[in-house]
């Protein structure tokens, strides 16, 4: 079958550490071509790319350059331009692109603005994969809550990447929501042999987004660096948070320039060397599905501390990966941190073999295909 992949994010390479949920993209595209299918992906242009992948990267060419459409804020009038140049563009360039490539399915990634230009060709169907910030945010909003409510309607079939995600756009659709979840398959030639460290360190990376609530991670810091000297906490990623939170960073590296490490995004390789070293991986969100640093957080046997955020609190403590907090409570984020430095989990192989049985891309992809040719799971 001849895959056509559309996203508004998709990464030149595919270890880039600031492509975020980019990677997710990559990794979709990889399954289907070892499954045996053909695929492509479209996505607009940035400049000075130079795709380095086995398959065909169509490119259209847009106002925004390098940005991101998660930094593009809707209530700025200087974003407009590149929203307007993001969907006009988009809309005109798939057509030439299915012309060429010719495909018999068209995949989604967000429904907005992937689902928009899949709804251009009405002759081959297309699957939405929902994954979060689509529904969260512009389906929130009045503006685009009907826009995005008929891309759905008009979809073959329609997944989302969470339990609790799926249920909230069946709510805003009225179309049935398959679960696919969007974790990865463990890859053991990525695998770096690093020792723990002697002292407990949490790492943090992540975007700097409110969702994230990388905020909230650093008043925690703050709070259990002062009461434990033998404590590190590691800080990376990037975002639109950026200045707001230099205040609060300039701080605990003066405070703790020691025991506080801070920095920009990492790639796959350091990430994961990092992740091996650390004692837990912190993640907070105020809004979340299931994120793939926590199928890399069970792949390395790191516990976690999550939030109650989307279907993270329910499958940490299924499967035993560590300890939950409530969603923008800080005190409760301490309770959680400080809990774990004194009772330290370990994730059993059991459990870890229990969770990539369940969690993959490989059924992500399987599930995706089935959907597109039945609109129900088989």
């Amino acid at each position: 079958m001849r895959i056509l992949i559309v996203t508004h994010n998709f990464p030149s390479r595919p270890d880039a550490g600031d492509a975020a949920a980019g990677n997710l993209s990559v990794r979709l595209a990889h399954e289907i071509l070892q499954m045996g299918h053909s695929v492509s992906v479209f996505t607009q242009n940035s400049p000075n790319y130079q795709d380095l992948y086995t398959f065909k990267v169509w490119r259209f060419p847009w106002s925004g350059g390098k940005t991101l459409l998660g930094h593009l804020k809707i209530w700025k009038p200087q974003h407009w331009m590149h929203f307007i140049s993001l969907w006009l563009q988009g809309q005109r360039e798939i057509k030439k692109c299915v012309h060429e490539f010719d495909p018999e399915l068209l995949i989604a990634l967000w429904a907005l603005p992937a689902g928009h230009y899949c709804k251009q060709i009405p002759h081959v169907p297309f699957v939405v994969w929902c994954l979060g910030s689509d529904i969260w945010t512009y389906g929130r909003m009045p503006i685009f809550r009907q826009w995005i409510r008929n891309i759905l309607q008009s979809a073959k079939s329609v997944a989302a990447d969470g339990l609790a995600l799926a249920k909230e756009v069946e709510a805003l659709s009225g179309v049935q929501c398959h679960f696919a979840a969007s974790l990865r398959l463990p890859d053991l030639t990525q695998m770096v042999s690093v020792p723990k460290m002697e002292s407990f360190q949490f790492f943090y990376c992540a975007r700097w987004e409110k969702a994230k609530a990388p905020d909230l991670y650093l008043a925690a810091c703050k709070i259990l660096l002062e009461k434990n000297q033998k404590l590190r906490c590691l800080f990376f990623g990037g975002g639109s948070l950026k200045v707001q939170l230099q205040k609060d960073l300039q701080f605990l590296k003066n405070r703790f320039p020691d025991r506080f490490q801070a920095g920009g995004y990492l790639d796959r390789e350091a990430f994961l060397k990092m992740l091996t070293n650390s004692s837990c991986y912190v993640l907070p969100s105020r809004e979340e599905s299931i994120p793939m640093a926590l199928s890399d957080s069970v792949f390395t046997g790191t516990p976690l501390v999550v939030s109650e955020a989307g279907d993270m609190g329910s499958i940490v403590r299924q499967y035993e990966l560590g300890s939950v907090c409530k969603i923008g409570d800080l005190n409760d984020l301490v309770r959680a941190m400080d809990e774990i430095i004194h009772n330290p989990k370990n994730i059993s192989l059991k459990k870890q073999n229990e969770f990539f049985t369940q969690y993959n891309m490989k059924n992500t992809v399987n599930k995706l295909l089935n959907i597109s040719q039945t609109g129900q799971l088989g």
